[in-house]
């Protein structure tokens, strides 16, 4: 009876030193502080598939007599046209890039035999505690999503409605027809408008709170400062130079089109901004 009460004694302290310890258990606050960074992951690769379909060409480039009746012109040529082969493209690079980043940050962080070493400090050069806390769904990512998706969803829209005459250089296709309908009903250069939503999302969801550019402090450092800046100088002057074009499409569609034209300006009076312009 006497060693029965010893082991007894001897397994309830054994019992409380195990439970005392805390490597024994898991860390709850990293718990909670890990599910909302790795909830962002499945939403980096949904934005980042979002913005390759959105800069994705859904016909061939047009012939160079398609093209002509903007070349003719002074006032129409486009600036566009000459840089798309390698200006498109590059959109979707820098945002896979950027997404792939965040998306190591977040898993290396939670999970450090992951890390490369070298790597790692090369992308976290500052204090990485409490990080991945930081690195989660904001409402500016969130927000920038939802325009990511939009822009998207009305870019789409417009390739559906457009058909093959839909290209991304300015041209009359043979056989074009004024396409007044759907969400050209709405405002003349509906996959313009989408094309700014989605820019203004992609730079809210990519710089915004939350995000590995932010949370990691590379805005503190010169050459994060260089890339940012061009970065979102990429971005703005894409939709610049789309904007560029509406005067210009539109003289060209009013020369082709005519009294069909001037129609469809007074059913559907507004460029680009529903209400505005």
């Amino acid at each position: 009876m006497r060693n029965q009460s010893v082991s007894a004694r001897l397994l309830k302290r054994n019992l409380a030193t195990w439970c005392h310890s805390p490597s024994n258990f898991v860390d709850t606050h990293n718990s909670m502080s890990l599910t909302p960074s790795l909830v962002k992951l499945p939403l980096l690769l949904t934005n980042a598939l979002l913005c390759r379909r959105a800069v994705q060409p859904p016909n061939p480039p047009s012939a160079a007599e398609e093209r002509q009746k903007y070349e003719e012109n002074k006032k129409t040529r486009d600036f566009l046209d000459r840089i798309t082969p390698w200006y498109l493209p590059a959109l979707p690079i820098a945002f896979h890039v950027m997404s792939a980043i965040e998306a190591y940050v977040i898993l290396s962080t939670a999970l450090p035999f992951l890390q490369a070493p070298f790597i790692y400090r090369l992308l976290v050069p500052g204090d990485s505690t409490d990080l991945l806390p930081r690195i989660h769904v904001t409402p500016s990512f969130t927000f920038g999503s939802l325009l990511i998706f939009a822009g998207t969803m009305l870019r789409l829209a417009c390739y559906s409605k457009m058909g093959p005459q839909f290209t991304f250089d300015l041209s009359i296709r043979k056989e074009h027809k004024l396409v007044t309908d759907g969400p050209y009903s709405i405002v003349r250069h509906p996959s313009y408008l989408g094309t700014f939503l989605y820019s203004v999302g992609l730079l809210l969801a990519q710089f915004g709170s939350g995000s590995w550019w932010q949370e990691c402090g590379i805005w503190d450092y010169p050459l994060g400062k260089v890339m940012g800046l061009i970065r979102i100088a990429f971005q703005v002057s894409l939709v610049t130079l789309l904007f560029v074009r509406v005067p210009a499409e539109d003289l060209v569609l009013q020369n082709e089109f005519k009294e069909q034209w001037v129609a469809w300006t007074k059913k559907t009076p507004y460029k680009l901004f529903p209400g505005i312009y």
